[in-house]
């Protein structure tokens, strides 16, 4: 009886050394997810920084795309015009320098209604 005791002892003894163990392995499972979800939130919250950098990339981009836009719309302001009346008036009509081969009428019916250009639609009001 003794020594059934004597081995009951023993295996009660390994049994709560098996059951801390058990409880300092549960403890470092909880650290380590701890640690784990600290370490996807750091990922995610890197990942969120790299998404803004790349945004504002872009939008630095767009203002330099709408500057360039503007430049052209500008430049286009000031030299189509001038560019259209030197090409209008460069023409040889009656009226302007004596030509005997179109009035002035004439060559804008031509070019506005003749031609079936994109632009023919606009020249009708005249």
């Amino acid at each position: 009886m003794q020594q059934a005791a004597r081995e009951a002892a023993i295996l009660l003894e390994h049994i709560r050394d098996w059951q801390a163990e058990i409880k300092d392995l549960e403890d470092s499972i909880l650290r380590t997810c701890e640690q784990l979800e600290r370490v996807l939130s750091l990922k995610q919250q890197q990942a969120s920084i790299v998404e803004a950098k790349a945004a504002s990339r872009r939008a630095d981009e767009s203002v330099k795309q709408g500057r360039a836009i503007m430049a052209f719309t500008l430049v286009t302001i000031f030299f189509l015009p001038p560019g259209f009346i030197a090409s209008f008036f460069g023409m040889k009509n009656q009226e302007i320098n004596e030509a005997k081969w179109m009035s002035l009428r004439e060559q804008v019916q031509y070019i506005c209604f003749n031609n079936r250009s994109r632009c023919s639609h606009y020249c009708r009001c005249l």
